[in-house]
């Protein structure tokens, strides 16, 4: 874990079972990615991980602790620091000069949390429809936020943090020591009226770098009016 990262996993490198095979293309025929349509590319490699490069033989799962000592009001708390896709792909390629090329044992499972208790959120053949899911409405959807949704989106206009909040695994969760994820003074330090007059300069400077921009300042804006018209109703 020199590098940083909070657990680590080895799986065999082999395709999924049918079954769950099925479940995706079932996932996908009935809409449960909504508007994410590069949910639809790259099935083959999706369903076999063999695909993505020749030769493979095992496969390294890590996760990444982004538990902020300060939450952030308004934010999931992955989302207040920099861009975890930056940060995660940064390590994963100073790990793999650290490997040389050989078949690992498999190892150090990381177990998957069990669901239940999450409002707002359908199930299709056990996978969650994505458009009732508030991640997706705040973040990739790009038309309007419902008014069903936003009468459920509480004071957090950029993604959810309710699956982490229910997850059993989270109860005793530490917060992380990668500097790169804590928020910085300005974005602590903005209230509410301030996100309501933020303009497009301020949302550039405190979103440098940041995955905030996955829904641009127009969806940001977007979402916190919404919240701000069902407060005002």
């Amino acid at each position: 874990m020199r590098l940083g990262f909070s657990a680590c996993g080895i799986a065999k490198a082999e395709p999924v079972d049918e079954e769950t095979a099925r479940a995706f293309r079932n996932w996908l025929r009935q809409g449960g990615h909504a508007t994410m349509q590069y949910m639809e590319n790259y099935e083959d490699k999706r369903l076999d991980p063999r695909l993505l490069m020749p030769g493979v033989k095992s496969i390294i799962s890590v996760a990444l602790n982004y538990t902020p000592e300060t939450p952030v009001k308004g934010f999931a708390n992955y989302a207040i620091g920099k861009d975890y896709h930056d940060i995660v792909k940064q390590k994963l390629h100073q790990l793999a000069q650290k490997i040389t090329p050989h078949q690992l044992p498999r190892g150090g499972e990381i177990e998957a949390s069990p669901r239940g208790g999450l409002e707002g959120v359908e199930y299709l053949e056990g996978a969650f429809h994505s458009s009732l899911c508030l991640s997706y409405l705040t973040i990739e959807n790009r038309g309007d936020i419902p008014e069903e949704a936003a009468q459920k989106m509480g004071e957090t206009f950029y993604g959810c943090d309710r699956c982490q909040q229910v997850c059993p695994w989270n109860a005793k969760a530490k917060p992380t020591a990668e500097p790169l994820l804590q928020p910085t003074s300005e974005l602590l330090s903005m209230k509410d009226e301030d996100w309501q007059q933020l303009s497009l300069e301020q949302y550039r400077r405190l979103f440098k770098g940041s995955a905030v921009k996955r829904a641009k300042y127009e969806g940001l804006m977007r979402n916190i009016k919404a919240i701000r018209n069902e407060q005002d109703q």
